[in-house]
């Protein structure tokens, strides 16, 4: 097992660089909704090229992604699909704040969890590269809920992303994305035995439950 100074370090590299993608929301906030998704159609694509160029070996890139994540499509791929998505979907402010959940909710509880494992001298268990089997999407719920992160981190997801959310949303329509990014963030959803990356699901079950909430 690594020392863990050395997984705080790699992890808190992998959080700097995700957290980067802040510039999406960010950069929202200034332009209109056709000329951002225009660019993030552009990002989408070359982020595409990029990794199928890295999974095909033509040059480095693998620090990107975590040593088990080697042989799979890195986080940087969903997170560009699920910006360009969620500006599409969306209200701006709702896109915006489900974005940011993400960003910095995500990273921040990220980092949250790699000092409870080494607290707790125990390793990283990878659920993204798990496959529960394919028995339907019942045993596919409950394999996914049985999998879920700790208490303390759900409940500091969803906290972060409430306090976020307040400052582009209405309160109640906050806390509702926060659920949303806490549910999306804490258990390893699946379809047909595949987990879902959570730089996908983050900002989507946030922006469907604050789209839903704000009808009322």
């Amino acid at each position: 097992m690594p020392k863990p100074i050395e997984i705080l370090k790699k992890e808190l590299m992998r959080k700097t660089i995700h957290t980067s993608g802040i510039v999406v929301p960010v950069a929202y906030l200034f332009v209109g909704r056709l000329l951002m998704l225009a660019g993030l159609s552009v990002v989408v694509i070359g982020a595409i090229g990029i990794e199928w160029a890295r999974l095909n070996k033509r040059f480095g890139l693998v620090e990107l992604a975590r040593q088990e994540e080697g042989g799979r499509v890195a986080a940087y791929v969903y997170f560009a699909v699920a910006s360009l998505i969620t500006v599409f979907l969306f209200p701006k402010m709702v896109a915006i704040a489900a974005l940011l959940m993400l960003c910095i909710g995500d990273s921040l509880v990220g980092l949250l969890g790699v000092l409870m494992l080494v607290s707790r001298r125990t390793e990283r268990v990878d659920v993204k590269a798990r496959r529960f089997g394919r028995g339907g999407i019942i045993k596919d719920m409950k394999a996914s809920v049985a999998a879920a992160k700790d208490a303390e981190l759900m409940l500091s997801m969803l906290l972060v992303c409430f306090l976020i959310g307040t400052l582009f949303v209405p309160p109640h329509i906050a806390f509702a994305g926060a659920i949303g990014a806490m549910l999306a963030d804490a258990i390893p959803w699946q379809i047909w035995g595949r987990i879902l990356d959570d730089n996908l699901t983050v900002p989507l079950f946030a922006g469907v439950l604050m789209s839903a909430i704000s009808l009322f």
